[in-house]
Formats: structure tokens, sequence, C-alpha cells
């Protein structure tokens, strides 16, 4: 061909193929063809994706460690909790008995039916909790 002023016109083609790949490295023959471009470059590719799953596997432990801590600290509370529901419960039951020995029978008896009524309501609503945690975990 030729243009319209008589010089020749070059034409060129060129045809790319697509292709990909999925994970850290890439195929052996792609690695093969980087080292003869850049040498080392799979060394320094390994180590890139070395030091990413050792990240992992301490971000990993520390969400562990996390969990736990949580979870201990949940039965700490819990543990607390009951000592002083205990306390308080074992209080009134005290107080109530003083009261009703020194001649209070009517205060000593609120004092008494009071503590019955706590420690009831307190395992009916353990109880009520419990069963509600079981119909949603099923």
């Amino acid at each position: 061909m030729s243009s319209d002023e008589g010089e020749p016109v070059v034409q060129a083609r060129a045809e790319v193929a697509a292709a990909a790949y999925s994970g850290p490295l890439p195929p052996p023959e792609w690695l093969r063809q980087y080292e003869a471009v850049v040498p080392g470059i799979g060394d320094r590719m390994m180590t890139v994706v070395e030091s990413e799953v050792t990240d992992q596997h301490a971000e990993s432990d520390h969400r562990r460690d996390m969990e736990r801590a949580l979870v201990g600290a949940g039965i700490t509370l819990a543990k607390r909790g009951q000592i002083g529901a205990w306390l308080l419960g074992f209080g009134f039951l005290v107080a109530s008995v003083v009261l009703i020995l020194s001649g209070h029978s009517v205060l000593g008896g609120v004092f008494g039916l009071a503590d019955l009524v706590g420690i009831v309501a307190s395992f009916t609503v353990a109880l009520l909790r419990r069963r509600d945690e079981q119909h949603s975990h099923d």
C-alpha cells in the first residue's frame, strides 16, 4: 500500500492474549519468565507471601486471645453478681430474724417475704433467660 503522496504505508497487527491466575504466587512458568527479567523476584514474592501468612496467624492468635479474655471477664462478672446476690439475700434473712426476735415481727416478716420473693424472682428470671438462649440457638 502507499499513501496519497506515494510513500509506502506500514501496517502492523498485534495480538495480546489475556491470562489470569488466582493465589498468592503466579504459576511456575510465569515465575520463570519474571525471574528472567528481574532476577530474585521469586524469593522476594515468597518473602511477601510468608510475611502475610505470619501476620494473618498473629491476627488470628490475637483475636482468639481477646475472645478468651472476654469470656473470662464475663465469668468473673457473673461470679461477682452471684456473690453479691447471695450476700444481699443472706443480709435480708439475718435482718428478718433479728427484727422478729426483737419484737418487730411484722417488719421482720416483710423483710423475710421480700427476701423470699427476691430469691424466687432471680431463679425465675435465670430460668427464662436460659430457656430463651436455648430457643435462639435452635
